[in-house]
């Protein structure tokens, strides 16, 4: 992963919301974190995720199923997580993610989760789209859970899509199911520009 890192060639230093954030998602906290769009945000909560997906034992796999997911408010943000995740990953092929948004053909969304996507990324309406449509789409086993620009889903209209995907998660958020390799509670991160 640090020769991913060295793709972002304007990294020379942490940002201030990532040498507050890493160490505290790194220990495995939940975390509400405040942060403008290009503080180096996305960072701060990828490396830690990685990091954590990387560890687990026996070594993940696309079966492995989705993990970690992240709910962005626009196609436009989700587009660039999913290709910081992507850099991310090039050195660790076993971790896939996958973007869920509209205006991508939702059969080829479809097919890669029937492949497998281990970091679901995606806009509400589509991952609800996905939950309610698309059996392979399996979010029983999320490790990490992430609402990325939580002050404009609300602001933009999003707020009972997300209670939606969050009241179907909420059995596993507390008590996930002990299948050896996902023990643990689900880790919530939630960032927004503004904490009301």
């Amino acid at each position: 992963m640090l020769s991913s890192l060295n793709f972002f060639s304007n990294i020379d230093s942490m940002t201030a919301i990532q040498s507050v954030s890493l160490p505290a998602l790194v220990s495995g906290r939940n975390a509400l974190i405040k942060a403008q769009t290009g503080s180096g945000k996305t960072l701060a909560y990828a490396v830690p995720l990685l990091n954590y997906l990387i560890k687990l034992e026996p070594p993940i796999t696309r079966s492995s199923g989705s993990l970690a997911l992240i709910i962005l408010p626009t196609r436009e943000l989700a587009i660039q997580t999913s290709t910081v995740f992507s850099t991310l990953t090039r050195s660790c092929v076993r971790i896939v993610s996958g973007l869920m948004i509209g205006g991508i053909k939702r059969k080829s969304q479809k097919a890669s989760l029937r492949k497998g996507i281990n970091i679901v990324i995606g806009t509400p309406q589509r991952i609800l789209d996905h939950m309610h449509m698309t059996k392979s789409l399996d979010l029983k086993c999320i490790r990490w859970l992430v609402i990325d620009e939580a002050d404009r889903l609300l602001e933009m209209g999003f707020e009972r899509d997300v209670r939606r995907i969050l009241t179907s998660l909420t059995p596993n958020l507390g008590s996930p199911p002990d299948s050896g390799l996902f023990k643990g509670p689900t880790q919530v991160i939630l960032l927004s520009a503004t904490l009301t």
